[in-house]
């Protein structure tokens, strides 16, 4: 049913529990090295939004060598002091890569790539070079 709260399932009909939003559409992401905007070509990032829940698919091809410190979010992570992680592939990528991984911290509108190294040291870059290809999907609450 479709209530003024939204649209409801099996007679359940409690403000809380109802589908207030959906949306789904392509955007083009802001990567950066620090402040540094880089050169990118988008492969196709798109993102779905479900309620407070997004889920976004990203494939970018890099034009240059840097360290990528943060990628734009098409919606602000909500602010309860939670973080997300995801999964993230590459292609052409550099070896010092290691195991990495998205972060998007509480209350940011930019998620972080995160790696571990030697089970002790985690850095918040990622390096690429001319022709690397990052490719990620990751989940997180919006406010």
């Amino acid at each position: 049913s479709v209530t003024a709260d939204g649209l409801t399932f099996n007679g359940d009909t409690a403000a809380a529990n109802a589908l207030d939003d959906y949306e789904q559409g392509a955007y083009t992401p802001v990567v950066k090295a620090g402040s540094t905007v880089l050169s990118i070509t988008n492969q196709g990032t798109v993102y779905t939004k479900i309620g407070r829940q997004v889920n976004i698919s990203l494939y970018i091809l890099f034009s240059g060598s840097a360290s990528v410190s943060s990628i734009s979010l098409p919606f602000a992570s909500e602010g309860n002091g939670v973080r997300h992680a995801g999964s993230l592939g590459s292609y052409n990528m550099p070896l010092s890569n290691y195991s990495s991984r998205p972060i998007i911290e509480s209350g940011v509108s930019t998620m972080g790539l995160w790696q571990m190294r030697n089970n002790t040291n985690s850095i918040f870059t990622i390096d690429v070079d001319n022709g690397s290809e990052l490719i990620l999907s990751i989940s997180y609450m919006t406010a």
